[in-house]
Protein backbone atom coordinates (compact mmCIF):
# COMPACT_ATOMS: atom_id res chain seq x y z
CA UNK A 1 0.00 0.00 0.00
CA UNK A 2 1.60 3.53 -0.70
CA UNK A 3 2.09 5.79 2.02
CA UNK A 4 2.38 9.60 2.00
CA UNK A 5 1.54 12.17 4.55
CA UNK A 6 -0.03 15.63 3.83
CA UNK A 7 3.04 17.12 5.85
CA UNK A 8 5.18 15.38 2.52
CA UNK A 9 3.19 17.38 0.26
CA UNK A 10 2.87 21.53 -1.40
CA UNK A 11 0.21 23.61 0.20
CA UNK A 12 -1.66 24.22 -2.81
CA UNK A 13 -2.12 20.07 -3.35
CA UNK A 14 -3.21 20.02 0.40
CA UNK A 15 -5.99 22.79 -0.49
CA UNK A 16 -6.99 21.15 -3.58
CA UNK A 17 -7.15 17.65 -1.57
CA UNK A 18 -9.08 19.20 0.88
CA UNK A 19 -11.60 21.19 -1.32
CA UNK A 20 -12.25 17.59 -2.72
CA UNK A 21 -13.10 16.22 0.36
CA UNK A 22 -15.72 19.17 1.74
CA UNK A 23 -17.26 18.75 -2.02
CA UNK A 24 -18.23 14.34 -1.52
CA UNK A 25 -19.49 15.71 2.01
CA UNK A 26 -21.44 19.16 1.01
CA UNK A 27 -22.81 17.88 -2.13
CA UNK A 28 -26.38 16.61 -1.70
CA UNK A 29 -26.31 15.49 -5.60
CA UNK A 30 -24.29 13.77 -7.78
CA UNK A 31 -20.44 13.15 -6.61
CA UNK A 32 -19.27 14.77 -9.65
CA UNK A 33 -16.76 17.35 -10.66
CA UNK A 34 -19.36 19.89 -11.50
CA UNK A 35 -22.03 19.09 -8.80
CA UNK A 36 -19.59 19.35 -6.12
CA UNK A 37 -17.38 22.72 -7.61
CA UNK A 38 -20.83 24.38 -7.70
CA UNK A 39 -21.36 23.51 -3.87
CA UNK A 40 -17.21 24.91 -3.55
CA UNK A 41 -18.09 28.00 -5.70
CA UNK A 42 -14.87 26.76 -7.96
CA UNK A 43 -14.20 25.78 -11.33
CA UNK A 44 -14.96 22.01 -12.15
CA UNK A 45 -11.54 21.92 -14.19
CA UNK A 46 -9.90 22.85 -11.48
CA UNK A 47 -11.27 19.71 -9.34
CA UNK A 48 -10.99 17.41 -12.25
CA UNK A 49 -7.21 18.45 -13.43
CA UNK A 50 -6.48 17.63 -9.53
CA UNK A 51 -7.62 14.77 -9.66
CA UNK A 52 -6.07 13.51 -13.10
CA UNK A 53 -2.74 14.51 -11.70
CA UNK A 54 -3.05 13.01 -7.91
CA UNK A 55 -4.52 9.42 -8.04
CA UNK A 56 -1.83 8.66 -5.51
CA UNK A 57 -3.90 9.96 -2.83
CA UNK A 58 -6.61 7.88 -2.82
CA UNK A 59 -5.23 5.86 -0.13
CA UNK A 60 -5.56 8.81 2.09
CA UNK A 61 -9.14 9.06 1.81
CA UNK A 62 -10.23 6.18 4.33
CA UNK A 63 -7.93 7.40 7.64
CA UNK A 64 -8.76 10.98 6.39
CA UNK A 65 -12.71 10.40 6.67
CA UNK A 66 -11.97 8.63 9.68
CA UNK A 67 -10.68 11.18 11.55
CA UNK A 68 -12.86 13.69 10.15
CA UNK A 69 -15.93 10.96 11.87
CA UNK A 70 -13.91 10.99 15.29
CA UNK A 71 -13.40 14.81 15.18
CA UNK A 72 -17.28 14.97 14.98
CA UNK A 73 -18.08 12.42 17.50
CA UNK A 74 -16.02 14.79 20.05
CA UNK A 75 -19.57 16.94 19.87
CA UNK A 76 -22.24 14.77 19.54
CA UNK A 77 -21.81 10.45 19.68
CA UNK A 78 -22.88 8.83 16.60
CA UNK A 79 -23.56 5.72 14.74
CA UNK A 80 -22.17 3.39 11.85
CA UNK A 81 -24.10 2.54 8.71
CA UNK A 82 -23.80 -0.14 6.50
CA UNK A 83 -26.18 -0.34 3.28
CA UNK A 84 -25.57 -0.79 -0.58
CA UNK A 85 -26.24 1.28 -3.46
CA UNK A 86 -26.70 1.08 -6.91
CA UNK A 87 -24.21 2.43 -9.74
CA UNK A 88 -26.61 3.30 -12.55
CA UNK A 89 -24.86 2.33 -15.93
CA UNK A 90 -28.16 2.02 -18.69
CA UNK A 91 -26.12 3.28 -21.33
CA UNK A 92 -22.86 1.23 -20.70
CA UNK A 93 -22.09 -0.70 -23.54
CA UNK A 94 -18.40 -2.65 -22.14
CA UNK A 95 -18.19 -2.49 -18.30
CA UNK A 96 -16.38 -5.10 -16.72
CA UNK A 97 -18.86 -7.34 -14.71
CA UNK A 98 -21.81 -4.89 -15.33
CA UNK A 99 -25.16 -6.93 -14.34
CA UNK A 100 -29.15 -5.90 -14.01
CA UNK A 101 -29.25 -5.16 -10.20
CA UNK A 102 -32.28 -3.73 -8.38
CA UNK A 103 -32.00 -0.22 -7.96
CA UNK A 104 -34.06 0.36 -4.66
CA UNK A 105 -34.30 4.54 -5.38
CA UNK A 106 -36.12 3.64 -8.72
CA UNK A 107 -37.66 0.35 -7.79
CA UNK A 108 -36.97 -1.23 -10.80
CA UNK A 109 -33.89 -3.31 -12.13
CA UNK A 110 -31.37 -1.65 -14.59
CA UNK A 111 -27.74 -2.16 -15.78
CA UNK A 112 -25.34 -0.89 -13.12
CA UNK A 113 -22.79 -1.92 -10.78
CA UNK A 114 -23.24 -2.34 -7.10
CA UNK A 115 -21.54 -1.12 -3.85
CA UNK A 116 -21.80 -2.19 -0.23
CA UNK A 117 -20.82 1.82 1.85
CA UNK A 118 -20.09 2.39 5.79
CA UNK A 119 -20.59 5.37 6.85
CA UNK A 120 -20.90 7.40 9.93
CA UNK A 121 -23.66 9.61 10.95
CA UNK A 122 -24.43 11.62 14.12
CA UNK A 123 -27.87 12.78 12.41
CA UNK A 124 -26.45 15.98 11.03
CA UNK A 125 -23.41 15.03 9.44
CA UNK A 126 -22.58 12.19 7.51
CA UNK A 127 -19.35 10.78 6.62
CA UNK A 128 -18.57 7.96 4.19
CA UNK A 129 -15.71 5.46 5.70
CA UNK A 130 -15.12 2.94 3.24
CA UNK A 131 -16.81 0.77 0.13
CA UNK A 132 -16.32 -2.12 -1.60
CA UNK A 133 -17.72 -3.87 -4.95
CA UNK A 134 -20.33 -6.50 -4.99
CA UNK A 135 -20.78 -8.50 -7.83
CA UNK A 136 -24.06 -10.66 -9.01
CA UNK A 137 -23.45 -14.59 -8.98
CA UNK A 138 -24.16 -13.97 -12.96
CA UNK A 139 -20.79 -12.29 -13.72
CA UNK A 140 -17.96 -13.63 -11.00
CA UNK A 141 -16.94 -17.40 -10.13
CA UNK A 142 -18.98 -19.63 -7.31
CA UNK A 143 -15.60 -19.54 -5.41
CA UNK A 144 -14.95 -15.82 -5.60
CA UNK A 145 -19.03 -14.70 -4.64
CA UNK A 146 -19.50 -13.05 -1.53
CA UNK A 147 -23.17 -11.64 -0.14
CA UNK A 148 -23.67 -8.27 0.63
CA UNK A 149 -23.65 -9.54 4.29
CA UNK A 150 -20.46 -10.77 3.89
CA UNK A 151 -18.76 -7.86 2.43
CA UNK A 152 -20.41 -5.78 5.12
CA UNK A 153 -19.21 -8.11 8.11
CA UNK A 154 -15.59 -7.52 6.47
CA UNK A 155 -16.33 -3.66 5.90
CA UNK A 156 -17.17 -3.59 9.93
CA UNK A 157 -14.25 -5.64 10.74
CA UNK A 158 -11.84 -3.43 9.08
CA UNK A 159 -13.38 0.23 10.73
CA UNK A 160 -15.22 -0.61 14.17
CA UNK A 161 -12.10 0.15 15.86
CA UNK A 162 -10.54 2.77 13.90
CA UNK A 163 -14.16 5.12 14.40
CA UNK A 164 -16.09 5.74 17.60
CA UNK A 165 -19.63 4.80 17.35
CA UNK A 166 -22.69 3.91 19.37
CA UNK A 167 -24.40 1.40 17.31
CA UNK A 168 -24.85 0.19 13.88
CA UNK A 169 -27.42 0.42 11.71
CA UNK A 170 -28.45 -1.32 8.51
CA UNK A 171 -31.95 -2.34 6.73
CA UNK A 172 -33.10 -5.49 6.57
CA UNK A 173 -31.30 -7.15 3.99
CA UNK A 174 -28.34 -7.53 6.11
CA UNK A 175 -30.69 -9.29 9.15
CA UNK A 176 -29.40 -12.84 8.90
CA UNK A 177 -27.87 -15.27 11.66
CA UNK A 178 -24.65 -15.01 10.65
CA UNK A 179 -24.25 -11.00 10.83
CA UNK A 180 -26.30 -11.30 14.39
CA UNK A 181 -23.60 -13.64 15.75
CA UNK A 182 -21.13 -11.84 14.64
CA UNK A 183 -21.76 -8.35 15.72
CA UNK A 184 -22.63 -10.10 18.97
CA UNK A 185 -19.00 -11.56 18.92
CA UNK A 186 -17.70 -8.14 18.20
CA UNK A 187 -19.55 -6.79 20.76
CA UNK A 188 -21.30 -4.15 18.79
CA UNK A 189 -24.78 -3.37 19.22
CA UNK A 190 -27.39 -2.66 16.76
CA UNK A 191 -30.20 -1.51 15.56
CA UNK A 192 -32.20 -3.48 12.23
CA UNK A 193 -34.94 -3.80 10.26
CA UNK A 194 -36.22 -7.72 10.53
CA UNK A 195 -38.53 -9.22 8.14
CA UNK A 196 -42.41 -10.29 9.02
CA UNK A 197 -41.56 -14.01 8.32
CA UNK A 198 -38.21 -14.57 10.22
CA UNK A 199 -39.31 -17.04 13.40
CA UNK A 200 -37.96 -16.28 16.30
CA UNK A 201 -38.44 -18.21 19.95
CA UNK A 202 -39.96 -16.37 23.11
CA UNK A 203 -38.71 -17.32 26.95
CA UNK A 204 -41.98 -19.48 27.36
CA UNK A 205 -41.50 -21.37 24.23
CA UNK A 206 -43.75 -19.83 21.64
CA UNK A 207 -42.00 -20.30 18.37
CA UNK A 208 -43.36 -18.09 15.18
CA UNK A 209 -42.49 -15.47 12.84
CA UNK A 210 -42.47 -12.27 14.17
CA UNK A 211 -45.78 -10.80 12.00
CA UNK A 212 -47.61 -13.32 14.12
CA UNK A 213 -46.13 -14.06 17.41
CA UNK A 214 -48.66 -13.09 20.16
CA UNK A 215 -45.91 -11.33 21.98
CA UNK A 216 -45.22 -8.77 19.37
CA UNK A 217 -49.19 -8.07 18.71
CA UNK A 218 -50.06 -4.54 20.00
CA UNK A 219 -52.77 -4.08 21.60
CA UNK A 220 -55.55 -1.57 22.27
CA UNK A 221 -54.07 2.12 22.30
CA UNK A 222 -49.81 0.62 22.60
CA UNK A 223 -47.34 2.51 20.19
CA UNK A 224 -44.81 -0.06 20.45
CA UNK A 225 -44.05 -3.45 22.34
CA UNK A 226 -40.50 -5.15 22.97
CA UNK A 227 -39.53 -9.04 23.34
CA UNK A 228 -37.07 -10.35 24.28
CA UNK A 229 -36.62 -14.06 22.15
CA UNK A 230 -33.91 -16.41 20.26
CA UNK A 231 -33.25 -16.30 16.70
CA UNK A 232 -30.85 -19.57 15.96
CA UNK A 233 -28.48 -19.13 18.62
CA UNK A 234 -28.62 -15.39 19.37
CA UNK A 235 -30.61 -14.11 22.13
CA UNK A 236 -31.83 -10.34 20.85
CA UNK A 237 -34.49 -7.84 21.66
CA UNK A 238 -37.35 -7.42 19.09
CA UNK A 239 -39.65 -4.64 18.37
CA UNK A 240 -42.88 -3.94 16.92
Amino acid sequence: MLMITLKKISESVKKNFTFYILGLILNLEKKNCTKMAKVLNKSHDSLYRFLLKHDLFIPLFPSFFIKMANYFAQYKSGFLIVDDSAVSKIFAQCIEKLAWIYNSSLGRPERGLCIVVAAWSNGEITIPLTFTWWFSKKVVDKEHYQTKIQHACNLIDQISNLVKFDYLLADGLYFSKDMAAFLNYQSIKFLMRCASNRKITTCDGVSEQTKNHPALKLQRNQHSKKVFASYGDQNLYFIA
